[in-house]
């Protein structure tokens, strides 16, 4: 099995509180992705989602 490294993103209206553990650093799919915190939960998004969702965040 192919090991990747994966991202955490962090966006001002996803923040990560102070104290809380940091994002896994394990892809729950196999595939390369990002760890946002929101809802107060960590999710995971894939390169398409985080693509969709950081242009959102930048008015694009």
């Amino acid at each position: 099995m192919n090991k990747r490294f994966n991202k955490t993103l962090t966006l001002p209206n996803y923040s990560i509180p102070a104290g809380d553990l940091p994002a896994p650093h394990w892809s729950p799919n196999g595939e390369a992705g990002y760890w946002v915190h929101r809802n107060e939960k960590w999710k995971w998004l894939s390169d398409e989602e985080y693509n969709k969702l950081k242009e959102e965040e930048n008015g694009l």
